[in-house]
């Protein structure tokens, strides 16, 4: 592959993605500490745990591409990286602990989401074999996650 990122290195942003929400989830899950909240936000947390061990055990993959070559679809990945969910990654500033209302927290886990599936979907589209079964277990988790930060968020409406 010429330029652009390995496989190695997208399995290892993609663990780096779920260990953020695992820390971001737990935090928020000790600070709003309402039953219903914590159950849902630790559950969160728990899943982004398992879904970075599910991305460790495809370290060791060989890469298999399958449709778009990984070449021709490097650009639009290494966007989603930079502008996408790479700037969810480099932000430390917006933590339940911070003060931010449980509402601020959610619209931030939703942007999260959004951002990850749109990510995992690029690589989804590359891949083949385990990689590509592990692919779409996640993606419906996280697409689970934005399920349940949505009826958290009606319920603060109520």
């Amino acid at each position: 592959m010429k330029g652009g990122y390995s496989w190695t290195e997208l399995v290892e942003i993609s663990i780096g993605i779920e260990k953020k929400g695992e820390r971001f989830y737990r935090a928020a899950a000790d600070d709003f500490d309402q039953g219903d909240i914590r159950e849902v936000l630790g559950g969160l947390s728990e899943d982004e745990r398992r879904h970075a061990e599910v991305f460790r055990g495809l370290l060791p993959e060989r890469e298999e591409t399958r449709g778009i070559g990984i070449d021709e679809a490097m650009p639009y990945i290494e966007a989603l990286v930079s502008s996408g969910v790479g700037s969810y990654l480099e932000t430390d500033d917006l933590r339940a602990d911070g003060g931010e209302t449980l509402e601020q927290v959610l619209d931030f886990a939703l942007g999260f989401e959004k951002e990850t599936i749109l990510f995992y979907h690029s690589l989804r589209d590359l891949v083949v074999g385990e990689a590509e079964s592990a692919l779409d277990g996640i993606l419906a988790e996280e697409r689970k996650h934005i399920e349940r930060i949505n009826a958290l968020r009606s319920r603060l409406g109520d």
